[in-house]
C-alpha cells in the first residue's frame, strides 16, 4: 500500500471525526448568545458535554430527558384544559401517556364531541366494556368508582350541565362478540360518545377455534364499529387494557384493524403498563387486586381515566387552536388531494372486501339475553320449555344453566333477518361440559358446542346455524353424555344470549 494512499485514509478518518464531534457539539447547545467567531449562527450557546450528562443515569441518557413530540408541549399558547393537562402529565410523566396513544388518527369526530362541550350542549356518554370496566375489583361501598365515572366526574366539572347523561354498560366476562349484536340493550342508540374496552375479553378467537369457535374478532369488532358509527354526530374510542394473568397478546391487535380502518382513535393501557411492570413487578399490588391480579384497583383505574381526559384534553386545545387560527384550506384538502374528503366517512365496504367490490347491506340484528331485563325486570332470554335448567346469577353476569346429560331448554320467537342464528354461552379452562344446540327441529344440522378451552372464563360466541328462512324461528339446546372434562365428571353449562341476524 502507497503512502499516499495511507495519508489520504488518515486525513479522512481525521476530518471525519472532527466533523462528528462538530455535532455532537451543535446538538448539546442550548439557545442563547452566541459567542463570536464559533461560526454556529447568532443565538447558540454550546454547552459543555460535562454539564449536560451531570447526574444522569444510563436510563437518562438515551433519552429520559428529551422532551416527546406532545400537542400539549408543542403549542405556543395555552388552552383551557391546560392545568388538566399539567396535573396528569405530572401524576404519570409524559412518556406514559404518549406511549398509550395506540392510535390517534384524524379526530375529526372527537372534535364535534368536544366542541359540544364546549359550546355549553349537553352530551351523552355510553361505555361498553368487561369486568374491568364494571369494577370487578373495586371497593364501591368504600367510595371508589371506575373510569368510567372519573371521565364523567371530569366531564361535569370542567363542562357543567344539567343535562349531561352517562350510562354503563359493561357486562363481566363478555367481549366485543356479545356487544357486536346486543349493545342496544346496554346503552343508548344514540349516545355523543362511546368507549368501547374489550381487548382483554377478545382473544384471537381464530387461533382458538375449534367447533365451538370461528368466528373472526376483526369481523364482530366491524359489525359493532360500523353500527355505532352509523351517524356523523357520534364519537368513538377504543380502549386497549390488559391484566397480568394474560399475554401481551389479545384482541387489541385486531381491534387495531379495524381502529385504523375506521378512523378510531384507540388508547392502549398495556402499552406502557406491561413494559414498566416487567421492569418493576413490585408494584404490581399498586395497581391491581392482589386476589387475582386481573382486574385493575381504584389506582389502575384512575391511569386509565386520565389516558382518556387527557387525550380528550388535547383534542380541546386542537379545537381551540382551530377557531383561534383558521386554516386558508380545509384539513382535508391540499394541493395534491384537491377533491372534498368527508371527515365522519364510513366505508361502503368491509375490512376484507376489496375497494370496488358491491357494499353488503347491514343486517338486522336480534339479541335475546339474561344480561338484559324488559320493563318487569325478567331475563329477555326466556324458554317456552325448559328441564334441568335453571336460573343462576352471581358477580353481576346470569344465565341458563345444567349439570346433567339429558337438560334440555327451549328458546322461541328468535327473529332472523338474513340467515345467521348463534349462541353466546359461558367458556373457560375450569371443567365444563358440552351441548348441542339447533335450530327449530333440526338437530341433525345443530352443533357441538364445548364448554371448555385454553383462556379465560368468560361468554364467547358460537354459530350454529346459516340459511335460515327469515321469520320467527325457535333455538334448542341439550347437555350431552360427552365432554370435555379430562376427569370425565363435569357436564356443566351456562347459556347467556341466543343471537342472530
Amino acid at each position: 500500500m502507497s503512502p499516499t494512499y495511507t495519508n489520504r485514509r488518515l486525513w479522512t478518518l481525521v476530518t471525519s471525526v472532527l466533523v462528528l464531534v462538530a455535532l455532537t457539539l451543535a446538538s448539546l447547545g442550548s439557545f442563547g448568545d452566541s459567542p463570536s467567531g464559533l461560526g454556529l449562527g447568532s443565538g447558540l450557546t454550546l454547552t459543555p458535554i460535562r454539564n449536560r450528562l451531570t447526574g444522569l443515569g444510563a436510563s437518562d441518557a438515551w433519552g429520559a430527558e428529551a422532551p416527546l413530540c406532545s400537542p400539549a408541549k408543542a403549542r405556543a399558547d395555552q388552552c383551557s384544559v391546560q392545568a388538566d393537562l399539567d396535573d396528569i402529565e405530572a401524576r404519570w410523566g409524559e412518556r406514559a401517556l404518549k406511549m398509550g396513544e395506540a392510535y390517534l388518527g384524524s379526530g375529526d369526530r372527537t372534535r364535534r364531541f368536544v366542541s359540544r362541550l364546549a359550546s355549553g350542549q349537553p352530551i351523552s356518554l355510553a361505555i361498553l366494556g368487561g369486568s374491568i370496566t364494571a369494577g370487578h375489583s373495586l371497593n364501591f361501598t368504600a367510595g371508589e368508582i371506575t373510569w368510567s365515572q372519573m371521565l364523567f366526574n371530569w366531564i361535569q366539572e370542567r363542562y357543567p350541565h344539567p343535562d349531561h347523561s352517562y350510562v354503563s354498560g359493561a357486562v363481566p366476562a363478555t367481549g366485543v362478540d356479545y356487544f357486536a349484536t346486543c349493545y342496544s340493550l346496554h346503552v343508548p342508540i344514540d349516545a355523543d360518545l362511546y368507549v368501547l374496552e374489550g381487548a382483554v375479553n377478545d382473544a384471537y378467537v381464530d387461533r382458538l377455534a375449534d367447533s365451538g369457535t370461528d368466528i373472526d374478532v376483526v369481523d364482530y369488532t366491524e359489525t359493532l364499529v360500523r353500527e355505532l358509527l352509523s351517524t356523523p354526530e357520534t364519537a368513538l374510542i377504543m380502549l386497549s387494557l390488559w391484566a397480568v394473568p394474560h399475554p401481551y397478546l389479545n384482541g387489541a391487535d385486531k381491534h387495531a384493524i379495524v381502529s385504523e380502518y375506521y378512523d378510531i382513535p384507540r388508547l392502549s393501557e398495556r402499552a406502557w403498563l406491561y413494559k414498566y411492570f416487567m421492569q418493576h413487578q413490585d408494584e404490581l399490588v399498586d395497581h391491581f387486586n392482589q386476589q387475582d391480579f386481573g382486574h385493575q384497583n381504584e389506582k389502575g383505574h384512575r391511569y386509565i381515566a386520565d389516558l382518556l381526559i387527557w387525550y380528550l384534553s388535547n383534542q380541546v386545545c386542537a379545537y381551540e387552536r382551530r377557531l383561534a387560527h383558521p386554516l386558508s384550506l380545509p384539513a382535508t384538502q391540499g394541493t395534491d388531494v384537491p377533491s372534498a374528503y368527508a371527515p365522519a366517512f364510513v366505508p361502503p365496504v368491509t375490512v376484507r372486501q376489496l375497494l370496488r367490490e358491491k357494499a353488503r347491506p347491514a343486517p338486522a340484528a336480534f339479541c335475546a339475553s339474561t344480561n338484559a331485563r324488559d320493563e318487569h325486570g325478567e331475563w329477555l332470554l326466556q324458554p317456552s320449555r325448559s328441564e334441568g335448567f335453571e336460573r343462576l346469577s352471581m358477580h353481576g353476569k346470569s344465565w341458563w344453566a345444567a349439570d346433567k346429560p339429558g337438560a334440555e331448554i327451549t328458546f322461541p320467537n328468535i327473529k332472523v333477518s338474513s340467515g345467521r342464528v348463534g349462541i353466546y354461552y359461558y367458556r373457560s379452562s375450569a371443567p365444563l361440559g358440552n351441548m348441542h344446540c339447533w335450530v327449530d327441529n333440526d338437530s341433525a344440522n345443530g352443533r357441538t358446542l364445548p364448554g371448555m378451552w385454553n383462556y379465560v372464563s368468560v361468554g364467547s360466541y358460537a354459530h350454529i346455524r346459516d340459511r335460515v328462512p327469515p321469520g320467527l324461528h325457535s333455538v334448542t339446546c341439550r347437555v350431552l353424555e360427552e365432554t370435555n372434562d379430562p376427569a370425565g365428571e363435569s357436564h356443566h353449562v351456562r347459556i347467556i344470549a341466543v343471537l342472530a341476524n
